[in-house]
């Protein structure tokens, strides 16, 4: 059998007496779009236990999504339903509809079907381990399980389905000589003799998903026609439909684009909520105002850990413009204790939610250390519990210190002002001795500028606050921009009688600063005030030993909180807890993620160092590259190679020297391609 993808009108055979119904249905839009509302629409994610929904009716959240074996029943869910019901919650669970058991055990169905396990390319069944799946090419398969769904959705009155894992589980798998053979025949090609990742032979098998797709949806519309009210189907998907297609031949832009769901509950688990950003204006595109879409961010497994991280992220969801944000998932939510934090998004209002600009720096309170944070000499800096200005931590600042934040993502557009802010506490700051805030910023029109920016404060020992404004073109052309908190040391010459020298600085004496904001406002400033040049802003960086040690770097990705790009620049070969926080791991499919790391100004480089990741083989580099730029357009490739796998081995490259301003590393293949690339240290050396 062929796979069905023709398209549908949103309500399939529904007659427009039941479409007008469903547009006076009393329950909300799936996001909110439409709903007259004032607060944003707010889902969970989680399981079924009654603490989830006793905090889901405290907080007024619009809808639950618990997760549930689609093969087992669940009678339960009936009650939960009521009662969510009795308070406005939607109910709609999340079915892993690839999956058909765990290890070896398996539901009746599969088990009483050996012939239709789904097939890898080398011709093993995919019928045992942690994933275990019938194949969604044969007819039976997708029957028995819209058959079994559409029960539950009648008899639970549930008020429609999220389908999570409804897709291949590799891009290996697909080989069930039903979907084979019918490639054979429609195209004249054999699958075996072309590539695993040929577009056609993966759109092909991702049609399979679509037709079980479009075949539950059609059942579903008889039971919302049957009882007067229409039933939803929302996609739980990654946020990148053409990621989807590439590692799971899950084919979601058709499913919206053919009127096959109701939203997108996108899964955008990050803990840099400013690629949060990104990922979410990726899923607004596919979306494009055909279906809601619904962010779905993560407190849980190290992501969103504090009530802090989880508004900022909900925030910069919001303004994309979706007008929902989800939360995966309850456990966590209650182990971070986080729930707090989504009772306010609760409570925010549309109109304020427009008028509150996003704050680009993270961890800009210093409460997770040095996170996201870069210094050359940490023995200039402290993370202190006093004093503080909000929170629990704020960041000491002795005289010579320096530390920088690089944001390259999630630029709103339209802007054309940078507006810094921070609170800054003085204790036995010298006189003579100076705070700057440096910035740098790169846009597609002008290139680099630079810019330096005195922080005039009182003598008082208060906390005092500062703010500055500097220009950019348009944010639309930022690609990215690095702020330092610049402590200048006290001159050591007297300058009234430069025969005496000044007395010596207090050993105590330090600024602490907590609290700093980066906004982008739409309103212009003088666009030459606290220019300086290049030259000049590189005079504070005084290059010796290993250039790459203790500057921003940014990356591909990173696998959780504890294994950002920074930690390959840190000095730190430790190899304690999987080397977390001292090794970059990426995400997966290991296979070209990189780590770039930007330095102060240009230098000549002329030998490199690396060691791999000291994590086990799957987070360990094997084949990578080495590239530089001046201007972080054209790259030059100085090294290739095999990395040795293990955590102990250096491996060097000596070249004539490169003039070179980035630096990045590209992991072009991990030892284990299912899972990461990771490296522990690079280092970079000029002529000795």
């Amino acid at each position: 059998m062929k796979p069905c993808h023709k398209p549908r009108p949103p309500f399939g055979r529904c007659n427009v007496a039941f479409a007008y119904l469903a547009l006076l249905c009393l329950l909300p839009h799936p996001a909110g779009a439409n709903s007259k509302s004032p607060h944003p629409f707010v889902v969970v994610y989680g399981g079924t236990g009654t603490r989830t929904v006793d905090k889901a009716i405290e907080l007024g959240v619009d809808a639950l999504v618990p997760s549930v074996n689609w093969y087992s029943e669940h009678d339960f869910m009936k009650r939960i339903t009521e009662r969510c019901h009795r308070h406005g919650i939607k109910v709609l669970p999340s079915y892993a509809t690839a999956s058909d058991g765990y290890h070896d055990k398996q539901h009746e169905f599969a088990t009483a079907h050996p012939q239709w396990w789904e097939k890898r390319r080398d011709g093993r069944l995919v019928n045992t381990g942690v994933h275990v799946g019938l194949s969604f090419g044969v007819p039976e398969v997708r029957r028995f399980k819209v058959e079994t769904l559409t029960r539950y959705v009648r008899d639970y009155n549930l008020d429609g389905v999220a389908l999570d894992y409804t897709r291949f589980f590799e891009r290996t798998c697909g080989y069930h000589e039903t979907i084979v053979e019918a490639f054979k025949e429609e195209t004249g090609r054999d699958p075996h003799a072309i590539p695993n990742e040929d577009p056609q032979w993966m759109r092909f098998r991702a049609r399979y998903v679509t037709t079980f797709v479009h075949e539950l949806r059609e059942s579903l519309n008889a039971v919302g026609s049957a009882r007067g009210r229409p039933v939803e189907v929302w996609a739980c998907v990654n946020p990148d439909p053409e990621h989807c297609i590439a590692y799971s031949m899950q084919d979601w832009q058709t499913w919206v684009d053919e009127g096959l769901v109701d939203a997108v509950l996108s899964m955008i688990y990050e803990r840099d909520t400013n690629n949060s950003i990104r990922q979410a204006e990726i899923a607004n595109a596919a979306c494009a105002d055909k279906v809601p879409h619904i962010p779905m961010i993560a407190p849980y497994g190290g992501f969103l850990t504090s009530d802090e991280m989880v508004l900022d992220a909900s925030l910069k969801m919001l303004k994309t413009g979706t007008g929902a944000v989800g939360y995966y998932r309850d456990d966590t939510m209650f182990d971070y204790g986080v729930w707090d934090a989504v009772g306010r998004v609760c409570k925010w209002k549309k109109s304020q939610i427009e008028k509150t600009p996003v704050n680009y720096l993270l961890n800009p309170g210093f409460e997770f250390e040095f996170e996201r944070w870069a210094t050359a000499d940490p023995a200039t800096v402290e993370v202190v519990e006093d004093p503080v200005h909000s929170g629990t931590r704020s960041l000491a600042l002795g005289p010579g210190a320096t530390v920088r934040q690089l944001i390259d993502r999630g630029f709103f557009g339209g802007r054309r002002t940078l507006i810094i802010s921070l609170w800054a506490h003085a204790a036995k700051w010298p006189a003579r001795s100076r705070l700057f805030l440096d910035v740098n910023t790169r846009d597609a029109k002008k290139g680099e500028q630079y810019f330096r920016v005195p922080v005039k404060l009182g003598r008082k020992s208060s906390w005092q606050r500062f703010e500055a404004r500097l220009p950019i073109v348009d944010s639309t052309d930022l690609r990215w921009m690095i702020v330092s908190l610049v402590a200048e040391a006290e001159d050591p010459v007297d300058p009234v009688d430069p025969v005496d020298p000044v007395d010596p600085v207090d050993p105590e004496a330090r600024i602490v600063i907590d609290d700093l904001t980066v906004h982008l406002d739409a309103a212009a400033v003088n666009p030459k005030r606290f220019a300086i040049s290049e030259r000049k802003a590189a005079e504070q960086w005084k290059p010796a030993g290993n250039l790459l040690l203790g500057q921003p770097a940014m990356c591909s990705s990173f696998w959780e909180a504890g294994f950002e790009p920074g930690n390959a620049v840190d000095g730190d070969l430790s190899s304690d807890d999987y080397g977390r926080h001292a090794a970059w791991h990426s995400q997966r499919p290991a296979e070209n993620q990189w780590l770039q790391i930007y330095l102060p100004a240009p230098q000549a480089i002329e030998r490199i160092r690396l060691l791999n990741a000291s994590a086990q083989a799957a987070y360990r580099t094997l084949r990578y590259r080495v590239e530089m730029s001046l201007d972080g357009e054209g790259y030059r490739q100085v090294a290739e190679g095999n990395l040795p796998d293990d955590a102990t081995t250096w491996t060097e490259h000596r070249f004539e020297p490169v003039r070179a301003k980035y630096v990045r590393f590209v992991g072009v293949l991990g030892y284990n391609r299912e899972y990461a690339v990771g490296l522990k240290e690079i280092e970079a050396y000029g002529p000795d």
